[in-house]
C-alpha cells in the first residue's frame, strides 16, 4: 500500500492557475493518459528513477472513482489493474521508495507523487508491482 498527499509545484501551480486566473501556463492540457513511475531517492524535488537501460518504464495507468467529497479529504484509488515494472536488468534498482504520478512516459511533469509504507529492494530479474488499487491519491 502507498498513499500520496503531496502535488508537485508544477501542479499546484497549475490548479490554482486554473481555478483563480483562468490559464494553463504550467502542466498545460489534461494528458491523454497518466503514468505511474517509482523511484529510490528524492533530492530537492529531482527523482531517482531506475534507468531505462535496466528493465525500467513508467506504466500507463488509470483510477477508480474519487471518493470522500462530502466529508474527510478527497480520494482516489489505483491504479485499476495490478501494474508491473521490469523486470530488472543488468544492475540492481535498489531501494524502491517513491511512486510518482506523470503526464508522459519519459520526461513529463511530476504531478503527484508519495511514500511507500517499506521501501522494497530491487534486484536483477526482479520485477515491481503495484496490486490493483495499492495506492491511494488524497487532498485535503
Amino acid at each position: 500500500m502507498a498513499t500520496g498527499t503531496a502535488m508537485s509545484t508544477k501542479m499546484e501551480s497549475d490548479i490554482l492557475g486554473r481555478w483563480l486566473k483562468n490559464t494553463t501556463t504550467y502542466v498545460g492540457t489534461t494528458p491523454a493518459a497518466w503514468y505511474l513511475g517509482v523511484a529510490t531517492t528524492i533530492n530537492n524535488n529531482t527523482w531517482t528513477e531506475p534507468p531505462a537501460s535496466d528493465g525500467y518504464t513508467r506504466v500507463a495507468v488509470t483510477f477508480g472513482a474519487i471518493g470522500g467529497n462530502t466529508s474527510g479529504p478527497a480520494t482516489i484509488s489505483g491504479p485499476s489493474a495490478a501494474t508491473t515494472f521490469g523486470p530488472c536488468s543488468n544492475v540492481n534498482w535498489g531501494n524502491i521508495s517513491y511512486f510518482g504520478i506523470y503526464d508522459a512516459q519519459t520526461s513529463g511533469n511530476l504531478l503527484f507523487w508519495g511514500s511507500l509504507t517499506a521501501a522494497v529492494s530491487i534486484a536483477v530479474n526482479d520485477q515491481f508491482q503495484f496490486a490493483a488499487s495499492a495506492i491511494t491519491l488524497q487532498a485535503d
